[in-house]
């Protein structure tokens, strides 16, 4: 079982690929992976601007730091946090993590709520 979480990823794609090619195969491999097995992906093809954006939702992961994949992307996040959105819902009600870029060329803008509805 494990702990499970919401987690939704933006990623300017031309630069979040750049840094992928620079990593070790096996690394490449865990994070393309991780990306393969999320629940919706979208693109935007450029749309917005020069360059291409991609959404990555996964529904009901266990998003663990020390899995090679998750440790790159929060890696990743840090150095290119104005072309990256990402927000982390727990199992805990307090359990959030919420980042968002800063750049005007960004299509996707994620957001989040917990309801009751009936």
């Amino acid at each position: 079982m494990g702990y499970r979480s919401q987690v939704g990823l933006v990623v300017q794609v031309e630069d979040f690929e750049g840094k992928l090619l620079k990593e070790a195969q096996v690394v490449q491999d865990l994070v393309r992976i991780l990306l393969s097995e999320a629940d919706d992906i979208e693109t935007d093809d450029g749309l917005l601007g020069s360059f291409h954006y991609a959404l990555y939702r996964w529904n009901d992961i266990k998003w663990y730091d020390e899995y090679v994949g998750v440790e790159w992307i929060g890696k990743y996040r840090n150095v290119a946090s104005e072309t990256t959105s990402f927000i982390r819902l727990g199992e805990e009600v307090c359990d959030l993590e919420e980042e968002h870029c800063t750049t005007d060329d960004c299509p996707f803008h994620l957001g989040w709520s917990r309801e009751i509805t009936w």
